[in-house]
């Protein structure tokens, strides 16, 4: 548990960067469905109105179930949210595969954080958190260019199947490394 900090910097890259690849594809996609400018802006709340609910839900299931059910399970629905997000045959479907993708990064989030607290040194934990966050920053700097690129190459369902890939690469270290650490249930 000593360098579970080298355990997120990966995965919250891999997670950042496949989040992001899907930016610039969401407008262009949700034309398809023939919404106003004012209701295709609900692709972007949604992901948001996803991750408020999560943030209020995930806690009570890290206390509930554990920590590290949640940040396995996080990475898994939200590779399934954005499979499915090509493949939203209405504008609501499309909605809720965004809410989903949003609830399903924020437990992730909380989760990662959560173990941070659990596991690292008290001198330590705001850098580990820093390191982690400044890490998944950068990812989000590439995300958009390689998205718009490989969309345009490839097709607009191409940066969805590129950011499910990324999230479950992103949760192999979790799988492998991560040991419960809520308190009760170590």
């Amino acid at each position: 548990m000593r360098h579970i900090e080298s355990t997120w910097l990966p995965a919250a890259a891999l997670l950042a960067l496949g989040e992001s690849l899907v930016a610039p594809v969401i407008p262009i996609f949700t034309k398809q469905f023939e919404v106003s400018f004012a209701t295709a802006s609900l692709v972007f709340v949604m992901v948001n109105v996803g991750a408020l609910v999560a943030a209020f839900t995930a806690g009570y299931l890290m206390d509930t179930i554990g920590r590290r059910p949640v940040l396995l399970a996080g990475p898994l629905i939200m590779a399934a949210g954005s499979l499915m997000t090509p493949f939203a045959g209405s504008f609501t479907a499309l909605l809720g595969w965004r809410f989903v993708v949003g609830a399903a990064h924020q437990a992730w989030q909380q989760a990662r954080l959560a173990i941070i607290v659990d596991t690292a040194p008290y001198g330590q934990r705001a850098r580990q958190m820093q390191w982690m966050m400044g890490v998944s920053r950068a990812g989000q700097l590439f995300g958009p260019a390689v998205g718009g690129l490989s969309a345009a190459a490839f097709g607009l369902w191409v940066p969805f199947v590129c950011h499910a890939v990324l999230v479950c690469a992103a949760m192999i270290p979790s799988v492998r490394l991560i040991q419960e650490t809520a308190p009760g249930r170590r």
